[in-house]
């Protein structure tokens, strides 16, 4: 299970990042229109646009390498 990582890794950004959970069996069109296709998914979204997707478990430190490659890393304070 991934959640012990995703809550480590949302605790690590503290305030600088939102981490949303989205249960697809419960609200599966929400799944849908986000072009979910496996589980467990990430999401990162900037200015409500989707700007990367992994699907997969993944670390802590996966996810926290995955955020700080990406573009929005740059819009972030230091952490």
């Amino acid at each position: 299970m991934m959640a012990p990582a995703y809550m480590e890794t949302a605790k690590h950004y503290g305030g600088a990042l939102r981490f949303l959970k989205l249960n697809t069996e419960a609200f599966p069109n929400a799944g849908a229109a986000l072009n979910v296709r496996g589980i467990p998914a990430l999401l990162m979204f900037q200015s409500g646009s989707i700007v990367d997707q992994r699907a997969g478990v993944m670390t802590s430190q996966m996810m926290t390498e995955w955020i700080n490659n990406s573009n929005i890393a740059a819009s972030l304070t230091e952490i």
